[in-house]
C-alpha cells in the first residue's frame, strides 16, 4: 500500500488562513445567535412549529488549555462486570456486551467500539484508520510493532486469512501471497522456535490450569490481557489470591503470552495444543513441502486444525515487527473492518486515549424550532459562600435511571438516587407567556434549578441513570442535567463550573453526556448511564436561552403541560418564542445560484498523478486515496487522471468570470461553474476527473468505462458525485467531478456548508425541478428492502412489524400520538408521508438532520442512523435485504436511479399541516384521520347467523399482544394492532348477545368503561363459543341482531382500558373460559 507522502514529490501551494475550527463537529449550529430580543413584542406571532429559530445565550469560549483527553475522563469509583445472561439458541448479540474493569477505569477502559457504533454522535468512531488515529497524535503507525497494538495483538491465523481473503474479493489466499503474519504462523517467516521453547517451559499446576480454564469461559473477562487482570483493583470480580496466582502464571508464559486476552491463554498452554508449537509448526510445514507455497492458506488450516485459533500473540518474533509489515494494509482500515473490534475496548488502539476530545469525531448537531420549548437563565448559586442546597422541592434537572427523565431535587449527602456535596444551580425563568401557560394557567419552568452535574457528587449533583444489566457501568451514577430531545437521544446536557462575578453576568460551563445502549433479545434495551461527559467550547450566561424540551420529546415533568395544551385546543400553536431571520456567527456567505459556500483550504497540498500538461494539487487524505483508486483502476486497464482539484479564489473569480461572458448571465453560467467563495474545489478534496483522450469535463465522460468503474467502486475510496442528475442545488449533471468524503473531517466540510447555507434563510439558488426526488429515492430504498416496494405488507412474524414501510407496533403507535398518521395504512401517499415523518423524528431523537442529508444525496449517513433503529433491511443494517448483495440497485436506489416511479407524488419533505381535529385521541376530535378509515359503517345488514365451526381474523392487522401473561397482568385475549376506525369483522356467523357503544375514546389504564373493554360486541355461536370484541370507536349492531362470518361488524378505537389505538379479541368456550384465540383462527 502507498504511504501517505509516496506517490509524488509534495509541492506546496500558497494558502489562506481559515476560520478558527470549533470543537465539536456539528456544535456550530448552537451558535447561531441572533440579537432578537428587541424584537420580541413583533415576533410572537403564531409560528408553524417546525419554524427553525436562531438561539441567543450560547457563546463560543473554549478553555485555553488542552481539550481533555479519554484518560483524564471520570474514573470507575470500583471495580464492575457486566454479564449477559444464556440466550436462546439462534439469538445472536451485534457484539459482545459482557464486561469487566477494575477500580480507577477510565472510559476508554470500560467503552467498546461496539458501544460506539449504537450511539450516532459517536458511530464515527469506528471509521477512522490506526493511521487517522496516528496522525491525530502526531507519530506515524508504519513503525509500530504488532505486540504493542492490542486490537491486533490477538488476531488468530483464520480471523486474518478471512480478512485478506475479503481484501482480495473473495479470492483464497495462498501461503506465497500471504501476509507476512501467517507466513510466520505456519514456519515459512521468521523462526517462531522461540515460541516452542517458551510454552514447553510453561508447566502449570492443576490448579493454574482450573483457574485460566474458568476465567476464559466467563464472557465479561474476553478481550482483557492476562497481565491486566493480575493488576489493579478488581475487588468483587476478582479475588486477590486469583491474582496472585495469575502473576504467577504470567512469569511462567512470558512478556509475550500474558499480553493475550485470558481466554486465548487457553488453547496454547491447555489441551489445544499442549504446550507444543513446534510439533504444531513441523506438520504445517511438512504439508505446505508437500503442496507447494501456491497452495491456499485455507487448507493448510484444514489440515492442520489447530492453526485456526493461534493469536499472532503466540508468535514472539513476529509480534516485535512493525505492523505496516507484517499486516500489510491494515493500518488504513477502518476499525470496524478489522475482525473482532467492536468486542475491543477504545484502549486497544494506541494512541487513541490520549487524543484530545475536540479532535475525535463526535458527530453532534442539533436544530431549534418555534414549537420547542425554552427557559431563560436566571440567578446563579454558585456556593461560592459555601454549599449550596436548593431551598424548594423545584427541579428542572435530574436523571435517566430506566430510560425515563426525572427530575431530582439535589440535597447535601447520598440518598438512593442522588449525592452532593454541593449544588450550585442556576435558576430558571420562562422566556415569554406561552401559549400553554395561557391555557392553563400555569408555568412549570419559572424558578426551577438547572443544577450543576458531577457524577461523583463533588462540587455539583450526582444521579442515578441507566437500564439493565449496563446502568451498573460507573455504578449507575452520572451528572444531574437535562434531556432537552428525549432520553432516547441518549444525550444529556450538563452544566458545569457555575461562575458569579461581581460585575458581569453569571456563567456556566457547557457540557455533554453520553450513554450507550444495546437492544438485546429477551432483555431489551440496556443502556450505561450518561457517563462519559464531554465538555465543550460553549458558555451559557445570565439571561440567554436554552431549549429545555424539544416538541418531540417533552419530558415527563413537562407532558402534562402538553396534554393541557391539547385539551385546550392549541395542539397547533404551542410553546412559540421569538424567532428571526437573525446573522451567523459561523461567517458563512450566502448560497449563490445553488452554489454552497467553501473556505479556501489551508492544509498542505499534494500533487497528484494528472492528464498531461496539468499540476493538480489535492489535501493529504485525498490525495491518497485518489492515488489509490487510480492505481486500482489502472490494474484493470482503466486510465483515470486528476484534470482540476485545488483552486484558490481568484483562480475560480477568473473561470466564472468568464463563464458569466460565454452564457451571458451569472445564472445560466452557474449551472456549470461556481462562483468564487463557492466552489467545492476551495477544499483542497474535489477533484475533476479525465484522461489523456477525453479531458474535455463534459457529459461524454459519462460514456466511459472509467465513469463506470467509478459509479460502482469510488465510494469504497471514499469519493462520491457532488452534482448526479437531479440534484438538490440544480446544478448541472456533472460526471466528472467527484469529491473526497472519506475521513469525518471531509464529510464535514461539505455537511457543515450545507448547514451554514441553510440557517442563511432564503437564498438566490435555483430549485431543481423536483426537489424532492431524493427524498422519493430514499423511500423506494426502504420499501424495497423492507415489504419488496409495498407487495409484501403482511406482518412480521418476528417484530410484528406491518404495513407498507412495516412500521412495529411501537413505532406507529408512537408516530400516531405525535402526528395522527398511522403507519400502518395501506394508502401509499399516506404511508409515505408517515414514513417521511418517522424519518425526521428519529433524526430529531439522534441529533442528526437526515431530511438534508437525503435531499443531499448522503443516503449512506441515512442508512447508519435508521437501520439499527427502524428499517433494518437498508444497507448495512442488522437484517440487510440481499437486495444489496447486487451492486447495481446502489444506483438504482440512490439518489441518481429511477426507482422512485412508484412513490406517490404527492410526499414533501415539508411534511404535513397540524390538524388538532383529525388527530386521533385528542379532546374534540372525531376519532381518526380520514386516511386510517379502511372501512365505512352503513346501516346494518342481517347476515344469516350460521356458525361454520371456524374462526377466521377478525381484522387483518397484526397482533401486537399475544394471549399469556404480560407486564399488565395475564393477557387472556388477543390483541390486535388496529387504527382507530379500522373496519373489525364477526369471527364467526352468530347472533349478537351484548352491545356497549357509550364510552369515551380516550381510553386509560385506570379505566373501568365496560367493565375495561371499553366499547364492545359480544357474538354467540351455535356451538356454545363467545366471541368478544372490545374497544371500539362505533358499531351499527343490536342485541339480537344474526351476523355472518367476515360480516363488518364494527371499527376499532381507544375506549375503556387501554394504552392505545387496538381490537382486544377472546373466544370464551361454553363454560365461559377464555381460551388462547391463536389455537382456533385460521
Amino acid at each position: 500500500m502507498l504511504a501517505v507522502h509516496s506517490f509524488i514529490a509534495p509541492q506546496h501551494f500558497p494558502m489562506k488562513k481559515k476560520l478558527i475550527a470549533m470543537a465539536l463537529a456539528g456544535l456550530p449550529t448552537l451558535t447561531q445567535i441572533a440579537p432578537a430580543l428587541a424584537q420580541q413584542q413583533q415576533q410572537t406571532a403564531a409560528l408553524s412549529p417546525d419554524t427553525p429559530v436562531n438561539l441567543p445565550g450560547l457563546y463560543y469560549d473554549p478553555d485555553p488549555g488542552p481539550s481533555p483527553t479519554f484518560r483524564q475522563l471520570t474514573t470507575a469509583e470500583q471495580a464492575g462486570y457486566v454479564e449477559i445472561p444464556p440466550l436462546p439458541n439462534g439469538v445472536q448479540l451485534p457484539y459482545q456486551v459482557d464486561r469487566a474493569w477494575p477500580q480507577g477505569a477510565t472510559p476508554d477502559q470500560i467503552l467498546k467500539f461496539g458501544d460506539l457504533q449504537q450511539n450516532p454522535v459517536t458511530a464515527s468512531f469506528t471509521k477512522l484508520t490506526l493511521r487517522d488515529i496516528s496522525a491525530k497524535q502526531g507519530t506515524d503507525i508504519a513503525g509500530l510493532p504488532i505486540g504493542d497494538v492490542p486490537l491486533v495483538y490477538g488476531l488468530t491465523v483464520d480471523e486474518i486469512d478471512k480478512l485478506y481473503t475479503k481484501i482480495n474479493n473473495g479470492e483464497k489466499i495462498t501461503v506465497d501471497d500471504a501476509a507476512p503474519a501467517i507466513q510466520a504462523a505456519l514456519g515459512v517467516l521468521y523462526d517462531p522456535s522461540q515460541a516452542g521453547k517458551q510454552l514447553q517451559q510453561a508447566a502449570l499446576t492443576t490448579g493454574e490450569k482450573v483457574l485460566i480454564t474458568r476465567l476464559s469461559k466467563i464472557p465479561a473477562f474476553k478481550g482483557i490481557p492476562l497481565q491486566d487482570l493480575a493488576r489493579g483493583n478488581w475487588q468483587g470480580v476478582i479475588s486477590k489470591a486469583e491474582q496472585i496466582q495469575l502473576a504467577g502464571i504470567g512469569k511462567k508464559i512470558g512478556p509475550t503470552l500474558k499480553k493475550l486476552p485470558v481466554n486465548q491463554v487457553v488453547p496454547l498452554v491447555g489441551d489445544a495444543i499442549n504446550g507444543n508449537w513446534q510439533q504444531v509448526r513441523k506438520r504445517a510445514q511438512a504439508y505446505i513441502l508437500a503442496k507447494g507455497t501456491d497452495v491456499a492458506v485455507k487448507e493448510v488450516i484444514k489440515a492442520v486444525p489447530e492453526l485456526k485459533n493461534l493469536p499472532l500473540g503466540a508468535v514472539p518474533d513476529l509480534v516485535n515487527q512493525p505492523i505496516e509489515q507484517t499486516l500489510p494494509k491494515i493500518a488504513d482500515m477502518a476499525i470496524e473492518e478489522i475482525p473482532g473490534a467492536k468486542d475491543k475496548t477504545i484502549n486497544s488502539v494506541p494512541g487513541l486515549s490520549e487524543i484530545p476530545i475536540d479532535k475525535l469525531p463526535f458527530d453532534l448537531a442539533f436544530s431549534f424550532f418555534a414549537g420547542d420549548l425554552f427557559a431563560r437563565f436566571d440567578i446563579a448559586y454558585s456556593g461560592v459562600e459555601g454549599p449550596e442546597e436548593p431551598s424548594i422541592q423545584h427541579s428542572l434537572s435530574g436523571g435517566s435511571e430506566n430510560q425515563k427523565f426525572r427530575p431530582i431535587k439535589c440535597t447535601l449527602g447520598q440518598t438512593q438516587n442522588q449525592r452532593a456535596d454541593n449544588c450550585p444551580h442556576f435558576e430558571m425563568r420562562k422566556f415569554i407567556s406561552s401559549p400553554v401557560a395561557q391555557a392553563t394557567g400555569d408555568d412549570d419552568i419559572e424558578g426551577k434549578q438547572w443544577v450543576q452535574g458531577d457524577s461523583g457528587g463533588k462540587n455539583g449533583q450526582g444521579v442515578k441513570g441507566g437500564k439493565g444489566l449496563l446502568k451498573w457501568v460507573n455504578g449507575g451514577w452520572e451528572p444531574a442535567g437535562i434531556h432537552p430531545f428525549g432520553v432516547n437521544s441518549h444525550t444529556k446536557f450538563v452544566l458545569k463550573k457555575i461562575t458569579e462575578y461581581p460585575d458581569q453576568k453569571s456563567t456556566a460551563k457547557l457540557s455533554v453526556a453520553f450513554q450507550f445502549c444495546v437492544m438485546i433479545p429477551l432483555l431489551g434495551q440496556q443502556c450505561t448511564p450518561h457517563f462519559l461527559v464531554i465538555p465543550t467550547p460553549y458558555v451559557v450566561k445570565e439571561d440567554g436561552l436554552f431549549l429545555v424540551a424539544s416538541r418531540r420529546n417533552l419530558p415527563a415533568s413537562l407532558a402534562r403541560l402538553r396534554n393541557q395544551t391539547l385539551a385546550a385546543g392549541v395542539y397547533c400553536d404551542p410553546d412559540q418564542i421569538i424567532a428571526t431571520a437573525g446573522q451567523s456567527d459561523a461567517g458563512a456567505a450566502n448560497t449563490k445560484y445553488g452554489h454552497l459556500p467553501y473556505e479556501e483550504t489551508d492544509e498542505q497540498l499534494y500533487e497528484v498523478t494528472a492528464v498531461d500538461g496539468a499540476t493538480v494539487g489535492l489535501t493529504q487524505d485525498a490525495a491518497s486515496a485518489f492515488e489509490q483508486m487510480r492505481a486500482d483502476a489502472a490494474a484493470q486497464g482503466l486510465d483515470i487522471k486528476a484534470v482540476s482539484g485545488f483552486r484558490d479564489r481568484k483562480l475560480q473569480e477568473e473561470l466564472f468570470s468568464d463563464q458569466v461572458a460565454e452564457q451571458g448571465s451569472p445564472e445560466a453560467a452557474a449551472k456549470i461553474s461556481a462562483p468564487a467563495g463557492h466552489s467545492e474545489h476551495h477544499t483542497g478534496l474535489a477533484v475533476d476527473v479525465g484522461n489523456n483522450a477525453n479531458p474535455y469535463l463534459n457529459e461524454s465522460w459519462a460514456n466511459t468505462p472509467e465513469y463506470a468503474w467509478m459509479q460502482q467502486n469510488a465510494g469504497k475510496y471514499g469519493f462520491e458525485l457532488s452534482f448526479p442528475k437531479g440534484n438538490s442545488q440544480g446544478v448541472s449533471y456533472e460526471p466528472w467531478h467527484w469529491r473526497y468524503v472519506g475521513t469525518d473531517q471531509a464529510a464535514a466540510t461539505f455537511n457543515n456548508s450545507a448547514s451554514n447555507s441553510q440557517s442563511q434563510g432564503s437564498s438566490t439558488h435555483s430549485a431543481p425541478a423536483d426537489p424532492d426526488h431524493n427524498l422519493r429515492q430514499y423511500l423506494a430504498r426502504i420499501r424495497i428492502g423492507e415489504s419488496t416496494d409495498g407487495t409484501n405488507w403482511r406482518p412480521n412474524p418476528k417484530t410484528g412489524a406491518y404495513g407498507i414501510y412495516q412500521f412495529t407496533p411501537e413505532s406507529r403507535q408512537s408516530l400516531l400520538q405525535r402526528t395522527g398518521l398511522d403507519g400502518w395504512t395501506r394508502d401509499r401517499a399516506v404511508a409515505a408521508q408517515a414514513a417521511v415523518e418517522w424519518i425526521k423524528i428519529i433524526g430529531a431523537e439522534k441529533n442528526v438532520d437526515l431530511i438534508g442529508a437525503i435531499q443531499r444525496g448522503n443516503f449512506a449517513l441515512a442508512d447508519r442512523v435508521l437501520s439499527p433503529w427502524q428499517w433494518t433491511s437498508l444497507p448495512g443494517g442488522p437484517e440487510e435485504s440481499e437486495v444489496w448483495s447486487n451492486p447495481a440497485n446502489f444506483e438504482k436506489y440512490g439518489s441518481t436511479g429511477d426507482a422512485s416511479t412508484n412513490a406517490p407524488a404527492t410526499v414533501a419533505s415539508a411534511g404535513v399541516p397540524c390538524k388538532p381535529s383529525q388527530v386521533a385521541g385528542v379532546p374534540g376530535s372525531p376519532g381518526a384521520i380520514a386516511s386510517n378509515l379502511n372501512g365505512q359503517l352503513g346501516p346494518f345488514v342481517q347476515g344469516d347467523g350460521i356458525t361454520t365451526g371456524q374462526f377466521d381474523l377478525p381484522t387483518e392487522y397484526p397482533i401486537t399482544s399475544p394471549y399469556g401473561p404480560r407486564s399488565l397482568g395475564f393477557h387472556r385475549g388477543i390483541d390486535y394492532g388496529t387504527p382507530i376506525g379500522s373496519e373489525i369483522r364477526a369471527s364467526d356467523g352468530g347472533v349478537v348477545t351484548a352491545v356497549k357503544v357509550d364510552c369515551p375514546q380516550q381510553g386509560h389504564l385506570e379505566s373501568r368503561c365496560g367493565g375495561g373493554y371499553g366499547n364492545f360486541v359480544f357474538i354467540q355461536h351455535s356451538s356454545g363459543y363467545v366471541t368478544v370484541y372490545g374497544h371500539l370507536s362505533a358499531t351499527n349492531v343490536q342485541i339480537g341482531d344474526p351476523v355472518k362470518q367476515g360480516q363488518v361488524i364494527a371499527l376499532s378505537g381507544n375506549s375503556g382500558r387501554t394504552t392505545g389505538p387496538h381490537l382486544h379479541f377472546e373466544i370464551r368456550d361454553p363454560s365461559g373460559q377464555r381460551l388462547n384465540p391463536a389455537n382456533f383462527l385460521y
